[in-house]
Protein backbone atom coordinates (compact mmCIF):
# COMPACT_ATOMS: atom_id res chain seq x y z
CA UNK A 1 0.00 0.00 0.00
CA UNK A 2 2.44 2.62 -1.46
CA UNK A 3 1.20 6.07 -1.39
CA UNK A 4 2.75 8.91 -2.35
CA UNK A 5 6.44 9.93 -1.54
CA UNK A 6 8.20 7.74 1.26
CA UNK A 7 8.62 9.77 4.04
CA UNK A 8 6.75 12.42 3.08
CA UNK A 9 7.22 15.73 5.24
CA UNK A 10 10.44 14.96 6.44
CA UNK A 11 13.72 16.83 5.86
CA UNK A 12 17.07 15.88 6.09
CA UNK A 13 19.91 14.32 4.60
CA UNK A 14 18.65 10.79 7.27
CA UNK A 15 15.59 11.20 5.63
CA UNK A 16 16.65 11.84 2.10
CA UNK A 17 19.06 8.66 2.37
CA UNK A 18 16.12 6.43 4.07
CA UNK A 19 13.69 7.77 1.44
CA UNK A 20 16.48 6.70 -1.46
CA UNK A 21 16.57 3.50 0.23
CA UNK A 22 12.93 2.73 0.09
CA UNK A 23 12.22 3.71 -3.09
CA UNK A 24 14.89 2.04 -4.40
CA UNK A 25 13.57 -1.29 -2.11
CA UNK A 26 10.02 -0.71 -4.22
CA UNK A 27 11.47 -0.44 -7.39
CA UNK A 28 12.97 -3.38 -6.97
CA UNK A 29 9.80 -5.46 -5.63
CA UNK A 30 7.92 -3.94 -9.12
CA UNK A 31 10.30 -5.14 -11.22
CA UNK A 32 10.48 -8.86 -9.16
CA UNK A 33 6.50 -8.89 -9.71
CA UNK A 34 6.97 -8.13 -14.01
CA UNK A 35 9.29 -10.61 -13.72
CA UNK A 36 7.06 -13.08 -12.25
CA UNK A 37 4.35 -11.79 -14.54
CA UNK A 38 6.36 -12.70 -17.16
CA UNK A 39 7.56 -15.71 -16.45
CA UNK A 40 3.88 -17.24 -16.05
CA UNK A 41 2.70 -15.76 -19.79
CA UNK A 42 0.73 -12.32 -18.34
CA UNK A 43 3.09 -10.02 -21.09
CA UNK A 44 0.11 -8.52 -22.05
CA UNK A 45 -1.48 -7.41 -18.77
CA UNK A 46 1.98 -5.89 -17.68
CA UNK A 47 2.86 -3.60 -20.55
CA UNK A 48 0.88 -0.44 -18.95
CA UNK A 49 2.31 -1.06 -15.22
CA UNK A 50 5.82 -1.57 -16.97
CA UNK A 51 5.50 1.66 -18.99
CA UNK A 52 4.46 3.73 -15.84
CA UNK A 53 7.69 1.91 -14.16
CA UNK A 54 9.78 3.13 -16.99
CA UNK A 55 8.97 6.55 -16.92
CA UNK A 56 9.07 6.70 -13.26
CA UNK A 57 12.23 5.41 -13.17
CA UNK A 58 14.08 5.66 -16.86
CA UNK A 59 17.28 5.14 -15.59
CA UNK A 60 16.91 1.63 -14.18
CA UNK A 61 17.56 -1.05 -17.17
CA UNK A 62 15.76 -3.71 -15.30
CA UNK A 63 12.43 -2.08 -15.75
CA UNK A 64 12.97 -1.23 -19.28
CA UNK A 65 14.49 -5.26 -20.18
CA UNK A 66 11.15 -6.64 -18.91
CA UNK A 67 9.40 -3.64 -20.57
CA UNK A 68 10.91 -4.91 -23.66
CA UNK A 69 10.39 -8.50 -23.02
CA UNK A 70 6.39 -7.71 -22.56
CA UNK A 71 5.96 -5.77 -25.78
CA UNK A 72 8.60 -8.33 -27.79
CA UNK A 73 6.33 -11.12 -26.32
CA UNK A 74 2.68 -9.29 -27.31
CA UNK A 75 3.91 -8.93 -30.74
CA UNK A 76 5.07 -5.53 -30.65
CA UNK A 77 8.45 -5.82 -31.93
CA UNK A 78 8.83 -2.12 -33.41
CA UNK A 79 8.07 -0.86 -30.12
CA UNK A 80 10.28 -3.09 -28.03
CA UNK A 81 13.08 -1.84 -30.13
CA UNK A 82 11.58 1.94 -29.66
CA UNK A 83 11.93 1.20 -25.99
CA UNK A 84 15.75 -0.31 -26.18
CA UNK A 85 16.77 2.68 -28.42
CA UNK A 86 15.13 5.48 -26.15
CA UNK A 87 17.12 3.94 -23.13
CA UNK A 88 20.42 3.94 -25.10
CA UNK A 89 20.05 7.21 -25.62
CA UNK A 90 19.39 8.16 -22.66
CA UNK A 91 22.38 6.52 -20.60
CA UNK A 92 24.44 7.91 -23.18
CA UNK A 93 23.35 11.55 -22.35
CA UNK A 94 22.35 11.18 -18.95
CA UNK A 95 25.04 9.05 -17.78
CA UNK A 96 27.45 8.76 -21.44
CA UNK A 97 27.75 4.99 -20.72
CA UNK A 98 26.12 2.22 -23.28
CA UNK A 99 23.36 -0.12 -22.04
CA UNK A 100 24.63 -3.06 -19.95
CA UNK A 101 25.13 -6.50 -21.59
CA UNK A 102 22.14 -7.76 -20.14
CA UNK A 103 19.88 -4.69 -22.07
CA UNK A 104 22.26 -4.82 -25.54
CA UNK A 105 21.78 -8.88 -25.17
CA UNK A 106 17.81 -8.81 -25.41
CA UNK A 107 17.97 -6.28 -27.66
CA UNK A 108 20.12 -8.38 -30.32
CA UNK A 109 18.08 -11.66 -29.40
CA UNK A 110 15.24 -9.30 -30.46
CA UNK A 111 16.13 -8.94 -33.93
CA UNK A 112 17.20 -12.15 -34.28
CA UNK A 113 13.55 -13.19 -33.07
CA UNK A 114 15.53 -15.29 -30.55
CA UNK A 115 12.92 -18.54 -29.91
CA UNK A 116 13.64 -18.51 -26.17
CA UNK A 117 12.15 -15.16 -25.66
CA UNK A 118 8.72 -16.70 -26.18
CA UNK A 119 8.99 -17.25 -22.54
CA UNK A 120 8.16 -21.34 -21.46
CA UNK A 121 5.18 -22.54 -23.39
CA UNK A 122 3.44 -24.67 -19.29
CA UNK A 123 3.55 -20.77 -18.46
CA UNK A 124 1.33 -19.23 -21.37
CA UNK A 125 -2.07 -19.31 -20.20
CA UNK A 126 -5.43 -16.94 -20.00
CA UNK A 127 -7.82 -17.15 -17.08
CA UNK A 128 -11.40 -17.19 -18.10
CA UNK A 129 -14.42 -16.99 -16.07
CA UNK A 130 -14.02 -20.91 -15.46
CA UNK A 131 -10.68 -22.22 -16.88
CA UNK A 132 -7.06 -22.24 -18.19
CA UNK A 133 -5.64 -22.85 -21.18
CA UNK A 134 -4.20 -26.40 -20.30
CA UNK A 135 -0.14 -26.84 -21.03
CA UNK A 136 1.99 -29.55 -19.63
CA UNK A 137 4.08 -29.22 -16.94
CA UNK A 138 8.43 -28.68 -17.85
CA UNK A 139 9.53 -31.75 -17.81
CA UNK A 140 6.81 -33.77 -17.17
CA UNK A 141 3.86 -35.58 -19.16
CA UNK A 142 0.95 -34.33 -16.81
CA UNK A 143 -0.76 -31.42 -17.71
CA UNK A 144 -1.49 -28.28 -15.41
CA UNK A 145 -5.00 -28.61 -14.29
CA UNK A 146 -7.47 -26.05 -14.82
CA UNK A 147 -9.55 -25.74 -11.05
CA UNK A 148 -12.11 -23.23 -11.73
CA UNK A 149 -14.06 -22.29 -7.99
CA UNK A 150 -13.22 -24.77 -4.76
CA UNK A 151 -16.68 -24.95 -3.97
CA UNK A 152 -17.44 -29.00 -3.96
CA UNK A 153 -13.92 -29.34 -5.29
CA UNK A 154 -12.35 -32.34 -2.59
CA UNK A 155 -11.16 -34.60 -5.44
CA UNK A 156 -9.36 -31.37 -6.46
CA UNK A 157 -8.07 -30.29 -3.37
CA UNK A 158 -6.93 -33.55 -2.25
CA UNK A 159 -4.73 -33.92 -5.98
CA UNK A 160 -3.22 -30.15 -4.54
CA UNK A 161 -2.11 -32.07 -1.35
CA UNK A 162 -0.64 -35.14 -3.08
CA UNK A 163 1.63 -32.85 -5.28
CA UNK A 164 2.56 -31.35 -2.26
CA UNK A 165 3.17 -34.13 -0.49
CA UNK A 166 5.30 -35.49 -3.60
CA UNK A 167 7.17 -31.95 -3.07
CA UNK A 168 6.14 -30.72 -6.05
CA UNK A 169 5.86 -26.85 -6.97
CA UNK A 170 2.45 -25.73 -6.90
CA UNK A 171 0.50 -22.51 -7.75
CA UNK A 172 -2.97 -22.00 -7.56
CA UNK A 173 -4.28 -18.84 -9.53
CA UNK A 174 -7.71 -17.97 -9.75
CA UNK A 175 -9.97 -14.57 -10.08
CA UNK A 176 -10.85 -12.73 -6.86
CA UNK A 177 -12.99 -14.79 -4.81
CA UNK A 178 -12.69 -18.43 -5.53
CA UNK A 179 -10.77 -19.26 -2.76
CA UNK A 180 -7.03 -19.47 -4.59
CA UNK A 181 -5.38 -18.19 -1.12
CA UNK A 182 -7.52 -20.76 1.10
CA UNK A 183 -5.07 -23.05 3.12
CA UNK A 184 -5.47 -26.63 1.88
Amino acid sequence: MWRGRALGGLEGRVFETERTRLEDLRLDALENVATAGLEVGRAEDLVPELKALVSLAPLRERSRTRLMLALYRCGRFTEALEVYETGRRLLKSELGVVPSLELRSLHAAIIRHDPSLQGPASASYRLTSTRTDVRPIPGEGSPIRPLGPFVGRRRDLGALREAVDRERLVTVLGPGGVGDASPC
